[in-house]
């Protein structure tokens, strides 16, 4: 089956601006501010004051917007480092604050504004942690609440929510996604331009190419990779191209197989591909070099074994622990 990497999804949130009344900024959030920065945010008064004049805000109420935007920045920089470091719940917690603290309405969507700061993301990434943990009931419910928001904001024109739409629907409805990333893409979106051709390699291989080409030729390595796999058998020059441009660009799983290719032909090149694919945390790359080890250094072998099962290669698990596990 293929793989491809998934779309990139921005993850900083915006923040809605308090209800009408409130005179001062709940001590809570400047509290928290302090923890989740470790700095002291600095307020620029005059320049809170136009804005302020500009938009029918008091400098207070620009003060307070300042404030929680700081906060929800700070909140989804921490929820994405505690998901890498597989703090899961630590993550899901920091989602839920972000939309704990901001009222969600229809006019917080406008046509010509960025979606970046909107707590919707915050729903789709809750959603996509609470799934990982088994809890699907409370995922569909987030996800539930996240295309309601990005249809509203298709409906508007922005282009980053039918990319993220398209990926939400793109097992159930492929023909919608197409379309929302056709749409995108027309707008030069990179991201709907790889996704079409993700979606696309099983069904329609040529126009997946196209798409592939376009996304790899403006920098995308992911693009490239999968060149190089869909054309790897009805075009293998064009494959080992595309192969070396998304290794050169520093993409791991292109550098692994850069490797293999080159291997019969070329074992010195060969290893200096599997190295650099094993630095840059190709956990094949790893076990592979423990295997090129074994004849003229044991311990490196074994090292490179260790390395390649804590990061979670099979056949470095199983080549250290080779025990059957009872069934319980």
């Amino acid at each position: 089956m293929f793989i491809a990497e998934g779309p990139s999804l921005p993850f900083k949130l915006r923040q809605e601006r308090h209800e009408a009344g409130r005179v001062e900024p709940p001590m809570p959030l400047l509290t928290e501010l302090g923890g989740l920065s470790g700095q002291v945010v600095a307020i620029n008064m005059s320049l809170l004051t136009g804005l302020g004049a500009c938009s029918g805000l008091s400098p207070l109420d620009g003060v307070i917007d300042h404030i929680r935007d700081q906060v929800s920045s700070a909140r989804s920089r921490r929820a994405t480092a505690l998901q890498r470091q597989g703090d899961i719940e630590g993550a899901v917690a920091d989602y839920t604050a972000i939309i704990r603290d901001v009222p969600l309405t229809a006019d917080m969507i406008l046509p010509n504004e960025t979606l970046w700061k909107h707590p919707m993301w915050a729903f789709l990434h809750r959603g996509t942690l609470l799934r990982s943990l088994g809890r699907q009931e409370e995922a569909d419910a987030d996800f539930a609440s996240a295309r309601h928001w990005f249809e509203l904001a298709v409906e508007r024109g922005h282009t980053d929510a039918m990319i993220a739409l398209g990926t939400m629907v793109q097992d159930s409805d492929p023909a919608r996604a197409r379309s929302l990333y056709e749409k995108a893409a027309e707008d030069g979106e990179l991201d709907a331009i790889y996704n079409l051709g993700v979606l696309l390699t099983d069904s329609d291989p040529v126009a997946a190419r196209s798409w592939y080409e376009k996304a790899a030729r403006r920098g995308k390595a992911s693009a490239a990779y999968n060149l190089a796999f869909l054309l790897e058998h009805s075009d293998p020059s064009a494959a080992r191209e595309w192969c070396e441009a998304a290794a050169r660009a520093g993409h791991a799983g292109a550098m692994h197989l850069l490797a293999l290719l080159l291997h019969p032909l070329d074992l010195g090149a060969a290893r200096t591909w599997y190295e650099k694919a094993a630095e840059a945390g190709s956990s094949g790359a790893m076990y592979d070099l423990g295997v090129l080890s074994l004849d003229s250094d044991p311990a490196a072998a074994q090292t490179w074994f260790e390395r390649a099962a804590a990061a979670g290669d099979a056949n470095a698990i199983k080549r250290l622990d080779p025990t059957p596990k009872k069934q319980s």
